[in-house]
């Protein structure tokens, strides 16, 4: 089969959840005997192609990282008919809304069905995301005077084409199905559920990838650890996380805290730290490539996915279950696919501190609820969020298109 993957970032571009899923996407279709070819926007320095594992990927440098706009929709559309042109392909998948040009105009023409991938909770995600993130007149302007108008101008459309054109759509979580049924009124034949899928062989518990990040950081192994990662963004909660690990740090001796990611919240994350005077027991470790996450995971005890995002699954909650990690989650969006409460973990409400520090030191201090949550938790992901699962789901629907 020959695949083309349309997105509007890699892990070349962002450290983020919906491109670690289209890095473990192309590379599980290559592992199976398939071509792949990515089309993306502009790379950070200029390159306009390169060959990575036997994936093809083009950069097109007219576009700007990461954006939905004209430029992208011709842009993309021109380099994937050019390509199709020499090399014919058989399928297309489209990460969020990066294939909704090709889905209502394209399409009819060169006749390559297309799966769309929605990460997301539809439009009222994106409304709730943004609102509950704003916390002054600066951005209450913002939102009324730009985001607002930009959902109801651009996504709105955006969402109804791409739904109606596409030949499939497949929600990462439970709750992005549904949002998108209960907003779209969605043909319930062409949607689907897949979880994104994590490589639960690299992700798993190892105790000298423990050792080796604790002594790399000074960490006994009596200390327990607290880990927070992904694009260090306000809406993705780690001020939450923070305050919650100030409260706990003063209840119980002997624990730290490890933030990996970057992004725009992050120098205020660090100030944040100082004013909790917590800044010697926080080690913010910058951006982290995917492939050592693993090492990070196995160095903690508990991670923390603060989140008041509505998210449309939290691959990094995977990642850590996988780990044999229990987590404390904000109980929002597609997060509810990931632990059993109770059970691999436990949900809190999003902004909930108290219940955060409850649960977490719940979890702290019992070594034995922490063990059995953490085999429950990898367990889980990998019956749930196997990359073998995620791809056999793909390639079945795309199988079916084609024939």
């Amino acid at each position: 089969m020959n695949i083309c993957i349309l997105t509007r970032a890699t892990l070349t571009h962002q450290m983020g959840g919906t491109q670690v899923h289209c890095q473990v996407l192309s590379e599980s279709a290559i592992e199976r005997g398939h071509s792949v070819t990515v089309i993306t926007t502009r790379h950070p320095y200029g390159l306009e192609y390169e060959e990575r594992q036997g994936c093809r990927i083009y950069y097109l440098t007219n576009t700007k990282f990461a954006h939905l706009n004209k430029l992208w929709w011709r842009e993309s559309a021109n380099k994937l008919t050019q390509l199709h042109k020499k090399n014919q392909f058989d399928i297309i998948w489209a990460e969020n809304l990066a294939g909704y040009y090709y889905a209502w105009k394209v399409r009819p023409i060169l006749k390559i069905p297309i799966v769309s991938i929605i990460q997301g909770l539809g439009i009222m995600g994106i409304i709730r995301s943004e609102w509950d993130h704003i916390s002054s007149f600066k951005e209450l302007f913002i939102f009324l005077g730009k985001r607002l108008p930009e959902v109801f101008f651009f996504y709105i459309p955006w969402f109804w084409r791409i739904l109606r054109y596409s030949d499939v759509i497949v929600g990462v979580s439970d709750q992005t199905v549904e949002a998108l049924r209960r907003e779209f009124s969605v043909d319930k034949r062409k949607i689907f559920v897949v979880y994104n899928g994590i490589d639960t062989t690299r992700f798993r518990p190892d105790k000298h990838r423990r050792e080796y990040i604790r002594k790399k950081f000074s960490l006994t192994e009596g200390d327990k650890v607290l880990l927070m990662a992904g694009v260090v963004h306000k809406q993705k909660g780690m001020h939450i996380g923070l305050k919650g690990f100030a409260q706990m740090r003063r209840e119980f001796s002997g624990i730290k805290m490890i933030v990996v990611g970057d992004g725009p919240h992050l120098a205020f994350l660090k100030e944040l730290a100082r004013k909790l005077n917590i800044e010697n027991d926080v080690i913010f470790c910058g951006a982290v490539s995917n492939e050592e996450m693993c090492f990070y995971y196995n160095a903690a005890d508990l991670f923390l996915n603060p989140t008041i995002r509505g998210e449309g699954f939290g691959i990094v909650t995977a990642e850590a279950m996988a780990s044999g990690l229990p987590s404390v989650v904000s109980c929002i969006g597609g997060t509810q696919s990931t632990i059993d409460d109770g059970i691999s973990g436990f949900f809190v409400e999003p902004k909930d501190i108290n219940s955060l520090v409850k649960k977490s030191m719940e979890i702290l201090s019992n070594s034995t609820l922490s063990k059995k949550m953490g085999e429950k938790a990898r367990e889980k992901a990998i019956r749930n969020f196997s990359k073998e699962r995620m791809i056999v789901d793909y390639l079945n629907i795309s199988e079916r298109l084609i024939s």
